[in-house]
């Protein structure tokens, strides 16, 4: 078998859909002719901790751990659900709120690519080490963080080995993480060198790969989309419905660029029409909720008996979430962003499978809208447009009522993102790369 080092800050026991990607990678890349090597780091910080995803990596893929430290890594906080009403004005809340955003000025301007970790040099020294000792065929890195592809970099050209760099986000152009400044300017010279040098680029959607392509006017044979996926495994488990509620399901981050507040005001629409529905309709929001004036809205429209937020959970968690729902809803980054319809997110694949009604509110610019239309496995409404969300969400809930909520999807096309089908093409492209 062929042996690909994979680069990867990001790794259990750290969660999230970043993580996910890359374990299952790994879990199917032997099923075709290849296994994995994993340099990661020691004590690494996030929000997210998944054990569980240890259960995904095959035996014999030796995971390497070098020393870091990372002075920003309180960022990586649990973010409290509270309203403005809750946070009681004080000193030390005012010092802490100072001190974040202190930091986060100092993090977006100053602090280059979280690139210039003590882990870059410690993984320089370790990649190097790893790819002698387990005879290493090729280097895989993936964005973020930017220490993956710079660490890549530089293993790449002490050993020549070819190297794939995987944007599973956007870079430079991030609405959600802008950077600012002196990191900017940094961080952008690094984007060029990863896709110059780098022998293949694998994106998580067609957006951000013509984005690479026209930004540095690449041969557009080296840019590759291997979207995120499901996996069939992961749905073996199964869902509880209350018969006696209509259950809403949301997993994943929110932030500002995509914010909930529209589908919120249908919601508080539906109970002045329908009353009864305050007693059957529930909403529960899993992960960070970092949309503050929707928190707020919640509670302005007196809606916090029906909608939950509930902390991150183990992946097989979420998906049970998922199953034990009559409704999954969407929502995609609409708001003051660049990436308006570059990512399709994660989850929405998880959703796929999971064959239940979707609810997405996304401009039909967006590759999200794009996948739903063609899978036929929901219902998509601008964003914005207040008045269709409230239709729709209540033909929605009166279907539920009626026993008539069903979808009929096109299985066919979202078998294609299944993780076994979606890593078959990844190897493709690694056993090209070496032949």
């Amino acid at each position: 078998m062929r042996k690909a080092l994979f680069v990867a800050y990001f790794f259990p026991p750290l969660g999230g859909a970043g993580v996910q990607r890359t374990t299952k990678f790994i879990k199917y890349l032997p099923k075709f002719g290849w296994n994995s090597a994993v340099l990661t780091a020691k004590n690494p910080t996030f929000l997210y901790y998944d054990e569980s995803l240890f259960k995904d990596i095959p035996s014999e893929t030796k995971i390497y751990r070098s020393f870091h430290f990372d002075p920003f890594g309180g960022r990586f906080k649990k973010t409290l659900k509270k309203t403005d009403a809750e946070i009681k004005p004080s000193l030390t809340q005012f010092l802490k709120t100072l001190f974040k955003n202190s930091s986060r000025f100092v993090y977006r301007n100053f602090f280059p690519l979280e690139t210039l970790q003590i882990w870059s040099l410690s993984a320089y020294f370790k990649g190097l080490e790893i790819i002698k000792k387990d005879k290493v065929d090729l280097i895989y890195s993936t964005f973020s963080p930017a220490a993956n592809h710079f660490i890549a970099y530089f293993l790449k050209k002490k050993t020549g080995l070819p190297w794939v760099a995987d944007f599973r986000d956007v870079w430079i152009d991030s609405s959600v993480l802008p950077l600012q400044g002196p990191r900017k300017v940094f961080e952008s010279f690094l984007e060029r060198l990863v896709a110059k040098n780098s022998d293949k680029i694998v994106v998580v959607s067609d957006s951000i790969g013509k984005n690479l392509i026209e930004k540095y006017n690449l041969d557009h044979k080296k840019v590759i989309t291997i979207t995120n996926g499901y996996d069939d495994e992961d749905f073996k488990v199964k869902g509880e419905i209350d018969p006696m509620k209509f259950t809403i399901t949301y997993t994943g981050s929110i932030y500002r660029t995509r914010s909930p507040a529209t589908f919120f005001r249908a919601l508080k629409n539906l109970f002045d029409e329908i009353p009864s529905s305050r007693k059957t309709v529930e909403v529960n929001f899993i992960g960070d909720f970092l949309d503050k004036e929707s928190l707020n809205l919640v509670e302005k429209l007196d809606l916090r008996e029906n909608v939950n937020f509930l902390d991150y959970v183990p992946h097989k968690e979420a998906i049970k979430r998922n199953l034990s729902s009559d409704l999954l809803f969407l929502v995609v980054d609409y708001k003051d962003s660049k990436e308006t319809g570059a990512i399709y997110t994660g989850k929405i694949f998880e959703y796929l499978a999971s064959r239940r009604p979707i609810l997405a509110l996304t401009k039909k610019t967006s590759a999200a809208f794009k996948l739903l239309n063609e899978t036929k496995a929901g219902v998509t409404v601008d964003p914005e447009d207040l008045q269709e969300i409230s239709r729709v969400l209540k033909v929605l809930y009166q279907n539920w009522e009626k026993g008539s909520l069903k979808i009929n999807s096109r299985d066919d096309i979202i078998e294609r993102y299944s993780r076994e089908n979606l890593t078959k093409d990844l190897a493709n492209i690694f056993s090209n790369l070496v032949e």
